[in-house]
């Protein structure tokens, strides 16, 4: 957003299209998701999750949560969002989490103690085929998708999840 709104650059080609695809309002791209072996070591091969099918079921919006291990903002975040995920699923919401980390055992720490079904890893850290597609240089990064899969919103953790501990307003 910062880039695109200032002005100097001027043609967004080649990398610099990232800033193009990450926008609010844009189709988001599609998650590239890592099949691994049953003892997650070892990557096989991967599918696609095209953004227009990250929302099932009775979930209308879908929070992407770009993280790492280890990182202080990032296990604020992720301590803090199994507070509020019955509620966030219980309004439509669904959340994915996408780890830069670059090993299993990092990854497995915190993953195996989400509440939400997926998560992901292609070991690969900031390098990572997704992180490079939603242009995320920072961590903790979130993006929020509507059902068509358009970008509608790319909040900072933690206004996103006080809206969360706050009431709902009648």
């Amino acid at each position: 957003h910062t880039v695109l709104n200032s002005g100097k650059v001027t043609a967004y080609e080649g990398s610099m299209q990232v800033y193009l695809k990450s926008m609010i309002g844009m189709q988001a791209p599609a998650l590239v998701i890592p099949k691994t072996s049953s003892n997650a070591v070892e990557q096989q091969t991967t599918t696609l999750l095209r953004s227009q099918n990250f929302a099932q079921g009775n979930a209308d919006k879908t929070v992407l949560v770009f993280y790492k291990s280890g990182c202080g903002p990032c296990e604020e975040l992720l301590g803090q969002l199994p507070a509020v995920y019955q509620r966030m699923k219980d309004s439509g919401m669904r959340i994915i989490a996408i780890s830069s980390d670059a090993d299993i055992p990092s990854f497995m720490e915190h993953a195996q103690d989400f509440p939400w079904e997926r998560s992901y890893c292609d070991l690969q850290g900031t390098q990572g085929v997704n992180f490079k597609s939603y242009g995320v240089i920072g961590t903790p990064t979130l993006f929020v998708i509507d059902k068509q899969g358009k970008i509608i919103e790319k909040p900072s953790g933690v206004d996103f999840i006080k809206r969360w501990y706050e009431p709902p307003t009648e």
